[in-house]
Parts: C-alpha cells; structure tokens; sequence
C-alpha cells in the first residue's frame, strides 16, 4: 500500500514540475515576444521624438496594448509623430495586431510584403500618404478585415485579385491612386462591402457584372478611370446604393433601364462618358435623388417629363448631350433645385413658365441651344438667382422688366439671341452689381450691340471678354501645350488629320468637314472685331461655324509658328490634349497648322475667373465659403485627373486655368 501510495506522489509531483516547467517557458517566450514588439516600436524611430528608450511602449502616442503588453493596435493620424518610410516598422514582430491606422502621417516607399503577418488585422488604413508601388497579395492573407483604405496614395499597378478572398470586408477604399488594369471578379466574392470606392484610379476595361452580386453596397464611386464597355444591368440589383457616380470613363451604350431599381439613390453621376440613347422614363421612380448629372454624353430624344416627379432634387445637370424637343412644365415642380443647367443641347420651343416657380434656384443655364419665344416673366420670381444664361438661343420679344426683382443677380447673359423693344431701365441701373451681356440682339433699342455692361462702365466686348472671361480658359489650352511641350513625345502620323495646302488641320466632336477656309470665314480672317481677348502667346476670337455652334480660336503670334522646334512639339502636345476628359478641364476640339497662321480650337466659355471674382468686392462677398471649398476641391480633381488619371498622364506648365464650377 506504501508502494502505491509512493507511486502516485511521485508522478503528481512530476507533472507539477513539468507544468512548472511549461509555464516557466511560456512566459519566458511571452516575455520574448513582449520586448520583440517594443523593440519593433522602439527601432522604427517614430515616436523617439517624444519617449526615452527605457519606457512602456504601452503608454507611446497612439499605441494600444492588451493585459500581457501585446501590442493590439496603432492609431496615429496627422503626423503626430516624425514618420518617414512605412517599411521602417517590421511588421512581422508584431502579430497581435488588431488595427493599424496611420493616415496622413507622410508615408512613403512600398506596403511590405510582411502586411501578410498580421492575420488578426480587422482595420488597415493607411490613407492620404505617398506610398508607392503595387499593392502586395500578401494582403489576401487578412482574412479577418472588416476596413482597408489605401486611398490617397500613388500606389500603381493591378488590383490584386487575391483582394477577393477578405470576405469580411464591409468598407473598402482604393480612390485617387495610379491602379491601372482591369477590376478584378474576385471583388464579387465581397458581399458584406457596404462601401467600394476605386474612383481617380486608372483602371480599365468593363465594370466586372459580379459587383451585382454586392447587394449591401451604399456608396459605389468608380468615376475618373478609364472603365470602357456598357453599365451592366447587375447594378440594378444593389437595391441599396444611394451613391452611384461613375462620371469621366469611356463607358458606351444606353443607360440601362434596371438603373430604375435603385430607388434609394440620393446622388447619380453618369457625367462625361460616351453614353447614347434616350434619358429613361425609368429615372422618375428615383424620387430620393437629390443630385442628378448626366452631362457631356451623347444622350438624344426629348427630357423626360417623369423628371418632375424627382422633388428632391437640387442638382439637375442635363448639359452637352443632344437632347431635343421642349423643356416640360414639369420641371417647375423641382421646387428644391439650386442648379439647374441644360446648356449645350438642341432644345427648341418655348421656355415653360413653370420654371417661375424654382424659387431656390442660384444658377440657371440654357445656353447654346434652339428655344424661342419669349422670356417668361415668372423668372422674375427666382429671387435667389445668381447667375442667368439664356445665350445663343432664338429668343425674341422683350426683356421682362420682372427681371428687376432679380437683387441676386450677378451675371445675366442674353447675348446671341432675336430680342426687341426697348431696353429696361433696371439693366443700366444694375451694372454696379451684375455683369450683363445683351449683345448681338440687333432689334434691342438703346443698346449697343457689342457692349457688356458691367460695375457701372460700359465697355467694349473686347476688353471685357478678354479680361475676365474666355483668357482664363485660354490659358488653360496653352499652359498644358506648353508644359507637355518639354515631354517631346513622338506622334504618331496615323493620329493626324488629312493635310491640305501642305499643312495640318483637326477637329474634332464636330459633325461634317470644316475648312481651314470655314474658321477664316467665320471670323472674317481673324477681324478685330471677333477678338475677345489677347495673351502673351497669340490672340482669341469668337467664332460661329457654319452650323452654328460657337467656338473659341486661339490664333498664335507668327514668332511661335516660325520656330521648328515648337512646331514639332506642338504637333505631338496637341494630339495630348483632345485626350484629355474631365468636366472641369476645358476641352480642346481641334487645332490648325497653315501656311498662313496656327491656332487651337476649344470649346466657348464666358465664365469669369475666380481671380476677377475675388477681385470684384460684389462678386466676393456672393462666392461664400461653401462655394469656395467646392472650387478648391473640383481643382483638385483636375489636377489629380491630368497627374494620375489622364492617360497618358499629363506634365502641367501651368494651372491657372482649370475650371472651377
């Protein structure tokens, strides 16, 4: 009985000691690990600036550490601490992770491939810094992700399709990189995502029909790429999108009716693609939309009146399609609208007096179309008006003297029209405050027909154009011929148009053949009296072509043509430029090299700029700072478009004259 007795003591006494043991050497290895990952902390030299090296890295700015000093996560946001390559922390030291935040803290050089080691990762933002080449696939290995933002970086190359197997994910953000290739099917696997956003990229070819399978999307930005092919009807099945922006791609076809489907939508952009067909009647079931842009396609047939069920809209952009037909009345039942501008069509009838009713309406713009009869006085009633461009229309009868309850008003263009009568005592006694064309109505009495008015001078529509509106846009043409000059590239001879008399001659997005002779017809060679302006580099003219539409010539000095360098580098510039696609970058439609002269082509603007804006002390004070952030951030858009997007990316010499509206 002793025996057994002994017996049992002794292996209970064993397997204390081996527990004893076990536990010994666990807490060494864990104690190893603890120092391991404060060593990582303490060798990148982040927070060196503000701890001695003897201290808890537990208590370190922005460091989270779990009951064994583990270290669960990093936070740091807006340089709070000296930070330089993102490859300076070694990742692989610190395996508990949980999150990993450091967005704009001025990262730079490549994501490591040891990202891969942090397989208890649930959030990795490293946002808004300038990390650099591709996206390593190791990042599939982070299964546990609910959150990643890359965005803001200048990350390049293709989205890694390994990127598909993080089915956790719900918030996934790759905008404004240089990611080129196609968008990988895989992301079709992701059906949690809530929010995909891989806009100001440079990916191509079509949208993958598997982002239909997302069906807990909200937020679905894929805009500024260069995404050709058709919408597929898949989208039709994110019932719960309420942002969908897809706006300057190349994509084609019509716009599918499942779009209809999408009734939670607040915000659509199909804006600047090559899109065809009719508006849908289906877009009328979209009645929480608030913002509606459809410009710059080649949409046709008429404005649907089922727009006038959308009363929650406040941004209703229709311009630079070929719609037809009249506006409906309808439309005035968009009590909520602040802009409203379907310039750029061929519209005709009359304008609805319906549109009285759009009392918080700031901007209207119905310019460069084919609307006649009168001006209805209900616009008399849209007391909040800033800005009003009924311009080159065939608008006849008198100037509605409602138009004087317009104390708002800071711009009024009626210009190229067929109005008559006598003109109102409210537009003389307004030109302290808005600037007003009203030339080329050669039936307007007391007024003189190539006049603006405006801050109580009447002066020549010469100086005034060319002082404040089409030279900013102008210079926009040349700084980008002149900046992507010193890039030399080699042109391609099939690019260029057929030569005549010996010399070159473009245009483009114009319907049938237009003659170097059309352009000096137009302008009755090159007459002072269409001169709207004059730089540095040549002088600009208005010209109307034969089929109406009204253009911008920019006819340079004779020293520039006379140089042969130049002449080669603006050949090869200049077919860069009509590339280039993004609503707020003038667009370049042809060019000219003659015997005689060389000159660009572009399209009309009579837009101010901002400098006279801010220079004017009426003008100031109306542009609020609401409307300054916008300007600044539609800037930035252009500029992130011809650095990252544009392809090819575009070298700028100047930037005075990106659009700012």
């Amino acid at each position: 009985m002793e025996c057994v007795v002994s017996s049992v003591v002794a292996v209970l006494l064993l397997h204390t000691v081996s527990m004893t043991h076990a536990a010994s050497t666990h807490s060494s290895t864990d104690h190893s690990q603890v120092v391991a990952e404060a060593d990582a902390l303490r060798n990148s030299g982040w927070w060196i600036w503000s701890h001695p090296a003897t201290s808890n890295h537990c208590s370190w700015l922005g460091i989270t550490c779990n009951e064994a000093k583990h270290v669960t996560g990093i936070r740091l946001r807006n340089y709070q601490v000296p930070i330089g390559e993102v490859s300076e922390l070694n990742l692989s030291l610190l395996p508990s992770l949980n999150f990993l935040i450091l967005s704009r803290m001025g990262l730079n050089g490549s994501i490591s491939d040891q990202i891969g080691s942090l397989t208890k990762l649930t959030i990795l933002d490293l946002s808004h810094n300038q990390l650099t080449d591709p996206i390593p696939h190791q990042i599939g290995s982070l299964t546990k992700l609910t959150h990643l933002d890359l965005s803001f970086n200048q990350l390049t190359g293709p989205i890694p399709h390994q990127i598909g197997t993080l089915t956790e994910l719900t918030y996934l953000n790759l905008s404004s990189n240089v990611l080129t290739d196609v968008i990988p099917s895989s992301l079709g696997r992701l059906t949690k995502l809530t929010h995909l956003d891989l806009s100001f990229n440079q990916l191509t070819g079509p949208i993958p029909h598997q982002i239909g399978t997302l069906t807990e999307l909200t937020y679905l930005p894929l805009s500024s790429n260069v995404l050709t092919d058709v919408i597929p009807s898949s989208l039709g099945r994110l019932t719960k999108l309420t942002h969908l922006d897809l706006y300057c791609n190349k994509l084609i076809g019509s716009i599918p009716h499942q779009i209809g489907s999408l009734t939670k939508l607040t915000h659509l952009d199909l804006s600047s693609n090559q899109l065809t067909g009719p508006i849908l009647n289906q877009i009328g079931t979209l009645i929480e939309l608030t913002y509606l842009e459809f410009s710059g396609n080649e949409l046709t047939g008429v404005i649907p009146s089922s727009l006038g069920r959308l009363t929650k809209l406040t941004h209703l952009g229709l311009f630079y399609n070929q719609l037809n037909g009249s506006i409906p009345h309808q439309i005035g039942t968009l009590t909520e609208l602040t802009y409203l501008h379907i310039s750029g069509n061929e519209l005709t009838g009359a304008m609805p007096s319906s549109l009285g009713c759009l009392t918080k309406l700031i901007s209207l713009d119905l310019c460069k179309n084919q609307i006649n009869g009168s001006i209805p006085p209900e616009i008399g009633n849209i007391k909040s008006l800033v800005t009003l461009d009924l311009s080159d229309n065939l608008i006849s009868g008198e100037i509605p003297s409602s138009l004087k309850n317009l104390k708002k008003l800071g711009r009024l263009d009626l210009s190229y029209n067929r109005l008559s009568g006598n003109l109102p005592s409210f537009i003389t006694n307004n030109c302290k405050q808005t600037t007003i064309n009203l030339s080329q109505n050669d039936h307007l009495e007391g007024y003189a027909g190539y006049s603006i008015c405006t801050r109580g001078h009447t002066i020549s529509l010469t100086l005034i154009i060319s002082l404040s509106l089409t030279l900013f846009f102008v210079t926009l043409i040349l700084g980008f011929a002149f900046g992507l000059w010193w890039k030399k590239r080699q042109l391609q001879p099939e690019s260029m148009a057929a030569k005549k008399n010996g010399d070159l001659f473009s245009i483009w997005d114009y319907d049938g053949r237009i003659a170097f002779e059309d352009m000096i017809s137009a302008t009755e060679d090159f007459d002072i009296r269409y001169c709207i302006g004059v730089g540095g580099y040549g002088s600009v003219y208005r010209a109307q072509l034969p089929s109406g539409k009204v253009v911008a010539v920019k006819k340079l000095h004779r020293s520039e043509i006379d140089e042969p360098t130049y002449l080669r580098s603006f050949k090869n510039e200049v077919q860069m430029l009509g590339q280039i696609r993004h609503r707020n970058i003038v667009k370049l439609h042809g060019y000219c090299l003659h015997n005689r002269c060389m000159f660009l082509i572009y399209m009309y603007m009579e837009r101010g700029s901002l400098y006279c804006m801010l220079s004017d002390e009426v003008e100031a004070v109306e542009l609020d700072w609401v409307k300054r952030v916008n300007i600044v951030k539609n800037m930035a858009h252009a500029l992130s478009y011809m650095h990252h997007d544009c392809i090819p990316q575009s070298f700028i010499g100047t930037y005075q004259a990106i659009t700012s509206f």
